[in-house]
């Protein structure tokens, strides 16, 4: 009986979610709720929406650059 194994990408740029693409995935879904926060006229709530999303932006950018995780989906 043959058993399964799971391999792992060795190109870090074949993996594609990795934490900075994440990260981008996130802020997606942040962007929706400032939106809906917006339309509702929930300004501090579409304010502290806005910053997370801003601060997200800034992380996976300093965390690809570090770690090197640039993938084809985050250029």
């Amino acid at each position: 009986m043959e058993t399964a194994t799971t391999t792992t990408p060795t190109d870090p740029a074949a993996v594609v979610w990795n934490v900075p693409n994440q990260l981008s995935m996130l802020r997606l879904a942040l962007a929706v709720g400032c939106f809906v926060a917006l339309a509702l006229a929930g300004y501090w709530w579409a304010l502290g929406l806005f910053a997370a999303a801003t601060f997200t932006d800034w992380l996976d950018g300093c965390w690809a650059r570090r770690f090197n995780q640039i993938t084809r989906l985050g250029r």
